[in-house]
C-alpha cells in the first residue's frame, strides 16, 4: 500500500500464498494494484481449491519452477519475507540451495520468536546493562516531542521510539526493522543516524523525515511528535 500511494518506482514482484482462492487476504485490492502500476507485478499461489471455486492461477507450493517462471532474475533482486515459521523456513532453505546471497534477504515472522533470536536478545541486553552502567549523565542525550510537550534523556544507541515508549507516547509501527514505514516521524532539530530495510523514500529523508524505530540520536533531538 506504502509503494502504491506513494507512487514509488521500483520494480516490486508480489507472490503470495495461500490455501485457498478465498484465503487470499486483499485479493481485490492486490488485483487493483496490479492492473494500475506496471511495475508491479502479483503472482498468487493456491494449495488447492474447493469446491465451486474457480482458479486458473498456480497450485500447489512456492517452489523452484514457480519461483523461476515468476522472477527469473530472483538471485539478482532484493527478497522480502513474511509469513508462518515452516514457510519462511522452506523459501530461506529454497534460496540457499540456488547460491542466493543471504545478505539481501530480510524477514517478518507470524510465528513465536526463533530460539537463535532470543539468545541473541538476551547477550544484547546483557551488553546493554554493561553498557548503561558505564554511561555517565554527561553522555545522555535529550529527546524532545515537541507536540507532546514531553522530553526524556537516553543513552547513546536507544532508538527514538524506544524513547517515546518509555514516555508513554504511541508512535504507530508494525515491523520495527525498517522495511513498513509505519513510524515514520520529523526531526525539527538534531542530528540522526538511520539504519533502515527500503521503509522510506529518499525524498522522505531530504525533508526530514526518519522512520523512529530505526533511528538513534547523534545529539540532542527535537521530534515533531
Amino acid at each position: 500500500r506504502w509503494a502504491y500511494d506513494t507512487n514509488m518506482d521500483t520494480d516490486v514482484v508480489f507472490v503470495h500464498s495461500a490455501r485457498t482462492p478465498s484465503d487470499i487476504i486483499f485479493h481485490r485490492e492486490l488485483d487493483n494494484m496490479s492492473s494500475r502500476v506496471s511495475n508491479f507485478q502479483l503472482h498468487l499461489i493456491c494449495e488447492r481449491q474447493t469446491s465451486g471455486q474457480a482458479w486458473h492461477g498456480y497450485r500447489g507450493f512456492l517452489d523452484l519452477t514457480k519461483l523461476e517462471m515468476i522472477a527469473p532474475d530472483f538471485l539478482e533482486r532484493e527478497v522480502f519475507c513474511c509469513g508462518p515459521t515452516p514457510y519462511m523456513n522452506a523459501v530461506r532453505k529454497l534460496l540457499e540451495g540456488q547460491g542466493f546471497d543471504m545478505s539481501r534477504y530480510h524477514e517478518e515472522s507470524f510465528g513465536a520468536t526463533p530460539e537463535r533470536v532470543e539468545e541473541q536478545a538476551v547477550l544484547d541486553a546483557e551488553v546493554a546493562v554493561e553498557e548503561a552502567e558505564a554511561i555517565s549523565r554527561e553522555d545522555l542525550l535529550a529527546i524532545s516531542f515537541d507536540a507532546s510537550g514531553k522530553s526524556i534523556q537516553i543513552a547513546p544507541g536507544e532508538t527514538l521510539h524506544s524513547a517515546a515508549s518509555q514516555l508513554g507516547l504511541h508512535i504507530p509501527k508494525a515491523c520495527g526493522m525498517g522495511i513498513c514505514g509505519t513510524c515514520k516521524v520529523m526531526i525539527k532539530e538534531g542530528q540522526t543516524t538511520m539504519e533502515h530495510n527500503g521503509g522510506i523514500t529518499d525524498e522522505d529523508v531530504a525533508e526530514g523525515y526518519v522512520l523512529s524505530c530505526c533511528t538513534v540520536a547523534e545529539s540532542d533531538v527535537v521530534v515533531d511528535f
